[in-house]
């Protein structure tokens, strides 16, 4: 009988800044019971997951948008006066791999940030700790080896891929039947949302349509503020993308 210990995470929206260079990546002598070592050590008797839901507002985690995630997180420890070290994606991913924020050596660049190549990572530490890792995801710019280090299993959707959350649920349970009897640390990374009508190829010809999320500068440069009809058709097609993140997390 497998015990786990699910963690799951809130996306991030898009847009960012540059970083600034890492910073010395000396640091003071930690003590044993604080080092992310002994850390993986104790989770010994549990199997890790993470779950990522790419995009993910804290304020759609309720029973009519994600009943699933609503209900878990209810029944579970909830952090809700947390923050991410940064607007963009990989930037934030980064500081969660390497538990660093950008400033301090977590990530390197902006646009093509990833954990910084002398920074040891989340999976490092659980394979040092004897764990099975594995990597799954489907937003195809987390290719880079600052992020896959430390993982044994890794599946990443290529750039122009088609985004299936249900690809990576059920690759999730494959990873967890091949592990047998070994202890897993499992990180999954849900971004079906890029393949919702948010994130349509080309949304100018629909102007009744949702905003598209790469161009709401554009959309309120020439139409401010947009109709309530679009609105609302952005509201809706944002709900039906993290409704059927919730339904790939339950299965």
């Amino acid at each position: 009988m497998r015990a786990f210990l699910v963690v799951a995470l809130l996306g991030c929206v898009a847009g960012c800044g540059p970083s600034p260079p890492p910073a010395d990546q000396s640091e003071a002598p930690r003590s044993v019971v604080e080092s992310p070592e002994y850390a993986a050590r104790s989770l010994a008797g549990y199997d890790v997951v993470t779950i990522i839901v790419d995009g993910l507002r804290a304020d759609r985690v309720e029973p009519e948008t994600m009943p699933f995630l609503s209900a878990f997180a209810n029944e579970s420890l909830r952090f809700s006066d947390a923050a991410s070290n940064s607007s963009f994606v990989l930037q934030s991913l980064a500081s969660f791999f390497t538990g660093r924020p950008p400033t301090a050596g977590g990530t390197i660049g902006a646009y093509e940030a990833e954990p910084h190549d002398q920074t040891r990572a989340i999976a490092q530490y659980f394979a040092d700790a004897g764990y099975y890792t594995g990597l799954l995801a489907n937003h195809p710019l987390i290719q880079g080896t600052g992020f896959t280090k430390g993982f044994e299993e890794i599946e990443i959707a290529r750039p122009n891929e088609t985004l299936d959350d249900a690809h990576l649920v059920q690759r999730a349970t494959e990873f967890l039947e091949d592990a047998g009897d070994d202890r897993v640390f499992l990180y999954v990374h849900l971004a079906g949302v890029l393949a919702s009508p948010l994130c349509a190829s080309d949304p100018a010809e629909d102007v009744d349509g949702p905003l598209h999320v790469a161009r709401f500068a554009e959309h309120y440069a020439t139409a401010f503020p947009p109709s309530q009809d679009r609105l609302d058709a952005t509201v809706a097609a944002y709900d039906a993308a993290m409704r059927m993140a919730d339904q790939h997390i339950q299965a």
